[in-house]
Parts: C-alpha cells; structure tokens; sequence
C-alpha cells in the first residue's frame, strides 16, 4: 500500500521485539525458532529485501517512498546521506557507505533495505537507538561487536520525537521537498487492517520460504 504513496515519509517503532525476514530469506536457516517462540518474539517478514533482523522499541524505522524518476542507488544514498546529517545534529560523526549502511567508526549504526514496484521506491531505514539482542538469529555476519548504537555512543537516548524531527528535515532539504505531518485515512486505515488480516500476520506468508 506504501508504493501507491509516492511521496511520503514514515516513521514507527516496534512495541514489542520482533525478527524482521527480508523477503527472501528462510526463516529455518537465519532465526533459531524455538528460542524466538520460548521469548514470545514476533515473526515478521517484511517486503523489501536484505537480511534477517531483530528490531524492538529500542529503534526507529523510516520508510521513505519516493517516485522511481531519478537512480535507484541515489535514491538511497540520498536518504542515508540524511540520517548522517541528523546524527550529526546529535554530536555523532557517522559515514554513509554504501549501498544502505551507515557507520560510526567502523561499526552499523542504521542499515537499509528496499523494494521497487511500478513507478516508486520504498527505502526502510532502521536508526539503532540500542543494540537489540542477537542471540535468536542463527547466523549475523557482523554480530554484536559489529554494531553500534546511539545509547553506546552518547551514553544515553535523546528525545524520540526530537530524533525523528532531525531526520525528516534533514530529508526534506536534501530531497528539496516540503514535509508536513499527516495521518492515515480511514480508507488506508482499512486497506492496512485488510493487509494484516489477510496477508502479513497469516504463517503461509511469513513462512513462506
């Protein structure tokens, strides 16, 4: 439904911790499922791709959905090269390396996946405010040690909504776009909850592979 909404910016948070699947991943080879189960974490695949994550309250996902009239690749360098500038404004001097990670000295502070339909471009960008736990993945090529956050950095997590202010004005300059604050309609309202009943929370789905 995202794809039908070029261009717009979304920002959310998990309520509870949750394995991400990107698209084409197998659950069986990258999550360790009864732990997941024995933890009560929810399972989810998600529609762009890339690897399998652990996400939780404790980061801030953005997706953005711009049309597909400029090159995919600086498309995401673009958004990425945003959430640098925010960090910045934070006293945290990050890189952006490509294709959709971006680093603080050495180690991933936010990475990105996204998918391509039609006409547009939905890029998800994951912020780590704090490491989630790994230990339910089967397989992270960079584990813990290969990850920083910015309660490892600053010592402590400011104000979300400030957060998430930084990185939409930040977007908004470097797309040139004007961003003004909105809500969901109770037509997308009900195409969402559509979604979720039918699609996104059945097993076939997230099992799929």
């Amino acid at each position: 439904m995202l794809l039908s909404q070029p261009n717009s910016f979304h920002i959310y948070r998990r309520n509870k911790a949750t394995i991400s699947l990107g698209y084409f991943q197998k659950s069986a080879t990258t999550v360790d499922l009864e732990a997941a189960r024995n933890l009560n974490y929810t399972i989810i695949r998600r529609m762009s791709g890339g690897g399998t994550i652990v996400t939780d309250p404790h980061q801030l996902i953005f997706c953005t959905v711009l049309r597909k009239n400029h090159d995919v690749r600086k498309l995401i360098g673009s958004v990425c090269a945003s959430v640098v500038t925010a960090l910045g404004e934070l006293d945290i001097e990050a890189e952006y390396k490509a294709i959709n990670d971006i680093e603080v000295n050495g180690k991933k502070i936010s990475g990105s996946g996204q998918v391509v339909r039609n006409n547009a471009v939905a890029i998800q960008t994951t912020l780590l405010l704090k490491c989630p736990e790994l230990h339910v993945l089967q397989a992270d090529k960079r584990g813990r040690a290969g990850l920083t956050s910015i309660f490892d950095i600053l010592g402590f997590i400011p104000e979300i909504n400030h957060i998430s202010e930084l990185v939409a004005a930040s977007l908004s300059e470097t797309l040139e776009e004007e961003m003004y604050a909105d809500e969901f309609s109770a037509a997308e309202k009900y195409e969402i909850e559509k979604l979720v009943k039918t699609k996104y929370s059945l097993d076939s789905y997230t099992f799929s592979l």
